[in-house]
């Protein structure tokens, strides 16, 4: 079993949760300040549980980051750099939507030698939409249907 941490409970958030709960072998967390929206959200789907979490917390973020293999960070881009380092600690991989910041970009040797991916720029465009776009592709053929370029 895989389990996996998305911080945060924007909207994006529900897409990522509902794409991964289809898979069997994941556990996820929805971890975020706003409770509420997170257990909304953990609600409509199993294997899925929600937590509150303040990033300013370093020890509550470790703890949780540890026991995960995969931290998913929906978080504003400002908020990231706890966030990697944390999982550089634990050796846990991460991926963002945001984009390569230079202080993100300082910690690659440290992610290297923890033997861990961090993976910035998998947002909105291009990444997760492609992602979720590539979903309904799928999906679509499996039933018959035919995607065309237009």
């Amino acid at each position: 079993m895989s389990r996996v941490l998305i911080l945060g409970s924007s909207y994006i958030s529900r897409s990522v949760v509902s794409y991964l709960s289809q898979f069997q072998a994941v556990d996820i967390t929805i971890a975020s300040n706003q409770l509420d929206q997170a257990k909304e959200i953990a609600s409509k789907y199993s294997r899925t549980e929600a937590v509150e979490l303040s990033i300013q917390n370093e020890l509550n973020l470790s703890q949780l980051v540890g026991k995960h293999d995969l931290v998913i960070s929906l978080l504003p881009f400002r908020i990231h750099l706890p966030v990697a380092k944390s999982c550089i600690q634990n050796r846990v991989n991460m991926l963002t939507a945001s984009y390569l910041s230079p202080e993100m970009k300082a910690l690659h040797q440290q992610a290297v030698d923890a033997d861990i991916t961090v993976f910035n720029e998998i947002g909105f465009d291009p990444g997760i939409d492609h992602m979720l776009a590539m979903q309904c592709f799928d999906e679509a053929r499996s039933k018959g249907g035919k995607v065309r370029r237009v």
